[in-house]
């Protein structure tokens, strides 16, 4: 239906490259690496306002770069162009003088791009020798930023895994969470022994530990747990652990003798049949262990999750809010100054609209933006939020000031004005974010 589709194909979702064909797992000095990559949601689904980022409607190509990640190893490449079908062609030569081993990583050139897209890269690449001795079969990694310049690889396994072999865009978030130096003290990962429920790739996991968590376990099903030992691997850390975690059985002795502190869980509540099964296992946590706090990130995606926080609220003190709302705190007001007038129209960094997202939505009751309109607008998101102040709030020009006395503020006036002293959204809740400018339900 179209409101399915909504939900599968939306501004909120965190665009990715993959690649459409196998990569090679060893090549020799010299060779040339040919791959087919796509772009794509966490369904593998785009569409075609996202991207590329130039003003200009009719520009029909956006760039990609290949470069080698690894020590020892240099490969040559041509910015590769993604067509209008979201699909490009990466050709890569890898450099005669090339030892070890490498991952080849394909990235969005930068400025191209409204939202831009995540990196791929190969599994591990042996040249002239046999790859690298991990134990899992991957589809491709993913690098991720974790702050201070750090960044974790992990793989996915989709094809062999299924929906946990995979990095849902819950994951992204709950990260960044875990990431943020303020926040309740409750809620920080730093110096606690750290327990991640359903962990799929680990991306969680590993940012945790990253972030200073004294130990970590990452868990999911049986099937599962030797991607989780890769990852693990892969980034080098220790006091990790994976370990089989099944939600309709009694916890393992590991866990049950040396309960978390801390609990993390992300999109762990997408099908009904596992609801009850989870809700017990936090149950023996939360309740048994008093682990005092469980970090649940959750995307809406199926009609029955209602029935799940339904009965995780009979049995625990449950608080919700947005995940930008956990980044940095909310306040009751926030005034936005957006900082860019320039005879160009360029927007500069304000094209981030996941840090715009942030910005906005930690007003709990009062949004004040300034800037200069007819820069801004050039950016959709922007424009979008701005029509939205229009419509739901009040707004004021500059040149209502320009003869020494302010006028009074108005609260509808024409769209498009060339210029924008202030614009005031008023807010009822923590959650009443504009879907008409991209941000998340």
């Amino acid at each position: 239906t179209a409101a399915d589709g909504a939900q599968m194909v939306h501004a909120a979702q965190a665009l990715r490259l993959t690649f459409a064909s196998a990569p090679p797992t060893t090549v020799k000095p010299g060779e040339t690496i040919e791959l087919d990559v796509r772009l794509g949601n966490e369904f593998g689904l785009w569409r075609r306002a996202d991207w590329p980022a130039a003003a200009a409607e009719n520009v029909e190509l956006a760039w990609l770069d290949a470069s080698a990640r690894g020590a020892g190893v240099r490969v040559e490449a041509e910015l590769a162009a993604l067509g209008p079908d979201g699909r490009a062609k990466i050709r890569a030569v890898v450099a005669s003088d090339s030892t070890g081993s490498f991952m080849l990583r394909v990235a969005a050139r930068a400025g191209d791009w409204r939202r831009t897209p995540l990196a791929v890269l190969t599994p591990p690449i042996g040249v002239a020798a046999d790859p690298p001795p991990f134990s899992y079969e991957y589809t491709c990694c993913r690098e991720l930023s974790v702050g201070g310049g750090a960044t974790l690889v992990v793989a996915e396994a989709p094809a062999a895994l299924g929906i946990g072999g995979k990095l849902w865009d819950a994951a992204l978030s709950l990260l960044a969470h875990v990431g943020a130096a303020g926040g309740r003290a409750d809620e920080r990962v730093k110096g606690k022994a750290v327990l991640e429920l359903g962990s799929g790739i680990g991306a969680v996991g590993l940012g945790a530990r990253v972030h200073g968590a004294s130990n970590v376990t990452v868990t999911d099903v049986e099937e599962v747990v030797p991607l989780l030992e890769a990852n693990v691997k892969l980034n080098g850390l220790d006091c990790v652990e994976a370990l089989a975690l099944d939600w309709s059985r009694p916890l393992p002795a590991a866990i049950a003798a040396n309960p978390p502190d801390l609990i993390l869980a992300s999109d762990v509540v997408y099908d009904p049949d596992i609801h009850a099964p989870l809700l017990d296992t936090l149950d023996a946590l939360l309740n048994r262990h008093l682990v005092p706090v469980c970090l649940l990130a959750h995307r809406h995606r199926n009609p029955h999750d209602a029935e799940f926080f339904d009965a995780l609220e009979k049995r625990f003190y449950v608080e919700a809010r947005t995940v930008d709302g956990y980044q940095g705190g909310e306040r009751d007001a926030v005034v936005l100054s957006l900082t860019r007038s320039n005879d160009r129209r360029a927007v500069g960094f304000l094209a981030d609209e996941r840090r715009l997202n942030v910005a906005v939505t930690r007003a709990r009751r009062h949004v004040c933006v300034v800037g200069d309109s007819d820069t801004v607008r050039t950016s959709p998101f922007i424009a979008a939020l701005l029509d939205h102040v229009h419509a739901a709030g009040d707004y004021a020009s500059a040149a209502e000031y320009l003869d020494g006395e302010p006028a009074a503020v108005n609260s509808a006036p024409a769209r498009g004005a060339p210029l924008m002293d202030a614009a005031a959204a008023p807010r009822t809740d923590s959650a009443a974010t504009p879907a008409a400018a991209g941000y998340p339900p």
